[in-house]
């Protein structure tokens, strides 16, 4: 379900896209699986040459493309269409975890730092914090053109920040 409510949403991001003129090249997310299947499938079905990178806050022991385009093909199907789409498609990093799940990383900690005070925008320590270390590495690294329109999917997570004080505290 949370699959094909990420479909939804990229359908409405496609459409507020659309009407201020821009096309996303790449759209950066915090997920192992349904969130990023979600916006791959969505994007798929409207035809858009955007590509998800999803970011895995959590190892498993399957390949996180297997599973996304299993997902996918799913939910596909509950919605009567037919998608082929290979493993080898999926952008999904595991880079950006550290330790394991629930544990913050420098990279996290500061990216969260620097969204909240560059935007105002609070991202949480455990997910999206880390899909935007990912998406800060990608820029620095120079594997996104400067002329590229990147989209980063907020998921949530803000009442984590109480939770992860102690961890987010720096000197």
């Amino acid at each position: 379900r949370s699959t094909i409510g990420y479909v939804n949403a990229t359908v409405e991001l496609d459409q507020q896209l659309e009407e201020i003129g821009i096309h996303a090249d790449r759209i950066y997310v915090s997920g192992a699986n349904m969130t990023p299947a979600g916006l791959t499938l969505g994007t798929r079905l409207l035809g858009r040459s955007t590509r998800v990178f999803g970011i895995s806050p959590v190892r498993w022991q399957e390949p996180r493309s297997v599973d996304i385009v299993r997902i996918i093909k799913a939910a596909a199907r509950l919605l009567d269409t037919k998608l082929n789409l290979e493993p080898e498609e999926i952008n999904s990093s595991e880079d950006y975890i550290g330790l394991r799940y629930g544990v913050v990383t420098r990279e996290s900690r500061d990216a969260l730092k620097c969204v909240a005070e560059c935007e105002g925008i609070f991202l949480d320590p455990v997910y999206s914090s880390k899909a935007m270390a990912g998406l800060m590495d990608h820029i620095r690294k120079g594997q996104i053109g400067k002329e590229e329109n990147v989209v980063f999917v907020h998921t949530g997570g803000t009442p984590a920040l109480f939770a992860y004080a102690d961890d987010l505290i720096t000197n």
